[in-house]
């Protein structure tokens, strides 16, 4: 009777999680996918390479996330490692002072083990927060899953962010 109590409990917690991710607006890359925060709406960016939603906007600027999968032949955590001590260089034809504010370890829901890192940059006069979750997909598959908002904003949106992260689902 006890082992049963215990196999229901924990079934029933698999279909809540379950029906919590279903009941969404998944972005979908290939065979990856993720909830979109709620409101938001999915934007054909005309590539195959990414996908992005929108926010509404708000101080002339709409919050996104964009998920990209690129073919890189790297274990997750160099690459993570090498993403946040060069962030500067990449950003630095499209913006200025550019600061990592964290990097950590980051599980998605489905225990997918990722990386998450914030950073904060100056672009065309606008104070940006961008965090990015990365996670490694099938094969050399990595998923990088791409939230932009005002510096502003984030206060609101990071716990939005991460909520939204959690549910990637690879090979769905």
């Amino acid at each position: 009777m006890r082992r049963t109590a215990v196999l229901l409990i924990v079934l029933g917690a698999i279909g809540v999680t379950s029906i919590a991710q279903e009941n969404c607006i998944r972005l979908r890359l290939d065979l990856i996918s993720f909830c979109i925060p709620e409101g938001w709406t999915l934007k054909d960016d005309g590539t195959s390479k990414g996908k992005m939603a929108i926010a509404a906007a708000s101080d002339d600027f709409a919050p996104n996330v964009g998920i990209r999968v690129e073919d890189i032949n790297v274990p997750l955590d160099v690459l993570g490692q090498y993403l946040a001590e060069h962030i500067s260089e990449m950003l630095k034809d499209s913006a200025t002072d550019v600061r990592l504010l964290e990097r950590k370890e980051f599980k998605a829901l489905n225990n997918q083990q990722g990386l998450k890192w914030t950073f904060y940059s100056k672009t065309k006069g606008r104070e940006l927060r961008t965090t990015q979750y990365l996670f490694s997909g099938q094969g050399n598959a990595k998923v990088f899953i791409t939230f932009t908002a005002l510096e502003s904003q984030s206060p609101a949106l990071d716990p939005i962010f991460d909520r939204s992260a959690k549910t990637l689902q690879v090979g769905n």
